[in-house]
């Protein structure tokens, strides 16, 4: 069926059509707050609203608060965040050096921190006044002004060496007539004054242990600690070292020319005796059974000899059959499995006296 009615031509349409209606006004709310006057000097759109002002709120932040606004704008732009919320920023070095000095505190993540600090405070050697130094070098970390604290790394070679600071430390050295063989106050409370390379086999990179070996002027047979009655040197010191770049520590100073991996020392309670007989004589803490066999593999590649004897007649090979003895089971692995090393090598045979 044909529906009734018909269309309207467009002609007709358009003269007949309404005109829109005016819209309504909202109704006033009562409970609205009053429109403030615009000020040009207040009013900020979504488009004022920067990565950089991000980036400076956010230094009033908590770390996880920073990292979720970071995550949240993506890499690039975190960049200009992370440069904002860093410059400037000291309580930030103190927060990361009161971290790294506590029980269990990372290295590396104290040395990212700074570095991070560095890279967007490129003036950071104006902090660095004789004043600064005078306070820091010699100050044991605890015991001074806590405010002394951020900047130690900057101040102390020993601390920045043992941080991994390696632009700080060239810095001190080369630009502020640190010397390279002084002994300074780590950050172990309870520790000596620690000779500059020792305290960079506390780092867990290579980086200021590498700049301090190429220098012509370093004492590599140098003692370990300043004022104590151990006269051990760095060879010792690398020796007791359990960082994770032990094995390069160690064998780069056992095998440099001018090192003597033989020489007696007096060592405590044992008296006067060779690397290889204080490796085999002590329980080192942190040292497992595997880094003391390859210490131990480093000592006899360096050239000690575990038939040298002591004053009491001692050799380190004597020394190891004994211990050997004494143990049982676990605690005679790492002696038996050093034997053996001993015996893959040749070296079990004592070499003829020396003629008269």
């Amino acid at each position: 069926m044909e529906k009734q009615g018909t269309k309207m031509s467009s002609s007709t349409d358009m003269r007949t059509s309404p005109s829109p209606r005016p819209k309504k006004k909202a109704k006033a709310d009562a409970f609205a707050a009053p429109a403030a006057a615009k000020d040009a000097s207040t009013d900020i759109s979504p488009f004022d609203l920067t990565i950089e002002l991000i980036g400076r709120v956010a230094t009033f932040g908590l770390d996880n608060d920073v990292l979720n606004i970071c995550l949240a704008v993506g890499p690039k732009k975190s960049t200009i965040i992370r440069k904002e919320v860093l410059r400037d920023n000291i309580p930030y070095l103190l927060v990361s050096f009161v971290r790294f000095i506590a029980p269990r505190g990372s290295t590396a993540k104290c040395k990212l921190n700074y570095k991070a600090w560095m890279d967007s405070n490129p003036d950071w050697k104006k902090l660095v006044t004789p004043a600064a130094m005078l306070r820091n070098i010699n100050v044991v970390t605890g015991l001074g002004d806590f405010a002394l604290l951020p900047l130690m790394p900057f101040c102390n070679p020993a601390v920045a060496a043992e941080i991994g600071l390696v632009e700080a430390l060239k810095f001190l050295i080369e630009e502020k007539g640190i010397g390279v063989n002084d002994y300074h106050w780590t950050s172990y409370q309870e520790s000596p004054p620690s000779h500059v390379l020792a305290s960079a086999m506390d780092a867990e990179d290579t980086e200021c242990f590498d700049y301090l070996l190429s220098r012509e002027d370093l004492n590599i047979t140098a003692l370990e600690n300043d004022g104590t009655e151990d006269p051990l040197r760095l060879l010792h010191a690398a020796m007791m070292c359990t960082s994770s770049k032990h094995p390069y520590f160690f064998s780069t100073i056992a095998q440099h020319p001018r090192v003597d991996v033989n020489e007696f020392v007096t060592f405590k309670d044992l008296g006067v005796v060779t690397a290889l007989i204080i490796l085999t004589a002590i329980d080192v803490s942190n040292m497992t059974d595997q880094i003391w066999l390859e210490k131990f593999e480093i000592l006899l590649k360096a050239g000690s000899n575990i038939h040298l004897r002591t004053e009491d007649f001692v050799s380190p090979y004597d020394l190891l059959l004994a211990t050997l003895e004494e143990k049982t089971g676990g605690e005679a692995e790492k002696y038996q499995k050093a034997l053996a090393l001993i015996k893959k090598m040749g070296l079990t045979e004592r070499p003829p006296p020396a003629e008269a």
